[in-house]
């Protein structure tokens, strides 16, 4: 059986770090600024974010193992910023699933309003992950990432109570409409085979072995 993956909030600095420290997190989330920096500097960072009562730090857990943290550092009364951190042990349909538990259960924070985040184009699948989520295109900053010395442009991306509400309906909706589509398919390929005449003898019946490894 797949370990579950869940989210607990923290304040444990040790665990974040282990996550923010991670060979397959740390250079992807620094800019040219930050990779300039001390481990000490950016882990007094982190400390700092922890340490102001008025963010929301997760940790995220395949089973008994940390793989992943999220931060949401507010920037305003009632708007969040947010940083993902997922290691190499929690991407794909795993990142997916669980940003979209996060998002639902910040949405459903009093005094929660709206939700961001920035999406630096040297890394794609980063924007591709948000509008997976379910957050949607909020303009795009120029330039404003710097990795290599290459300046490369910014996704800004968002999510309101009214935005969660129409991407869950939507998903409903296709998820509804593939339903109706198989069960179409399915039916035309049954009415279509009825009414054919196969002229050859029907085969002998042959038995497979299957074995489970």
């Amino acid at each position: 059986m797949p370990e579950e993956i869940t989210f607990e909030e923290t304040f444990d600095l040790d665990e974040v770090w282990r996550v923010v420290s991670d060979p397959s997190v740390l250079p992807r989330i620094c800019d040219d600024a930050w990779a300039a920096m001390s481990l000490d500097q950016l882990k007094q960072i982190v400390a700092g974010i922890l340490e102001n009562t008025g963010n929301y730090v997760f940790l995220v857990r395949k089973g008994p193992e940390t793989v992943g943290a999220g931060v949401f550092y507010e920037l305003e009364p009632g708007v969040f910023d947010l940083h993902t951190m997922l290691t190499a042990q929690c991407r794909g349909i795993h990142a997916i699933r669980i940003g979209k538990a996060i998002t639902e259960y910040m949405l459903g924070l009093s005094g929660v309003k709206k939700l961001v985040s920035r999406c630096p184009m040297n890394l794609p699948e980063t924007y591709f992950f948000a509008r997976r989520v379910g957050w949607r295109y909020a303009g795009v900053a120029r330039e404003k990432w710097r990795k290599h010395g290459v300046d490369h442009d910014i996704k800004l991306v968002e999510c309101t109570q009214a935005d969660w509400e129409e991407s869950t309906q939507k998903q409903e909706d296709r998820e509804l409409k593939m339903e109706d589509g198989y069960g179409q398919q399915a039916t035309a390929m049954r009415d279509a085979k009825s009414e054919i005449q196969d002229p050859r003898p029907a085969p002998e019946p042959v038995t497979f072995n299957i074995l489970c490894h």
